[in-house]
């Protein structure tokens, strides 16, 4: 099964298998790629952190005004 950001390879592997070429060859900007896929990575667990820490605050401080 394919990782998540790489269609582009998939889909050159394909061509690559469809007019016979025998060599895999795959994009030079993968590093880049991979790159931009962990900025986004890490910005959604740094949302999902701070979403987490607004509700336990939102929790705390309706629990201490009852």
């Amino acid at each position: 099964m394919a990782k998540a950001g790489q269609k582009t390879t998939l889909l050159l592997h394909s061509m690559l298998q469809k007019g016979g070429g025998q060599k895999t060859e795959y994009l030079n900007n993968s590093t880049k790629i991979q790159e931009e896929r962990q900025k986004v990575i890490d910005a959604y667990r740094d949302m999902k952190k701070q979403k987490r820490i607004a509700a336990a605050f939102a929790a705390a401080a309706s629990s201490s005004s009852s």
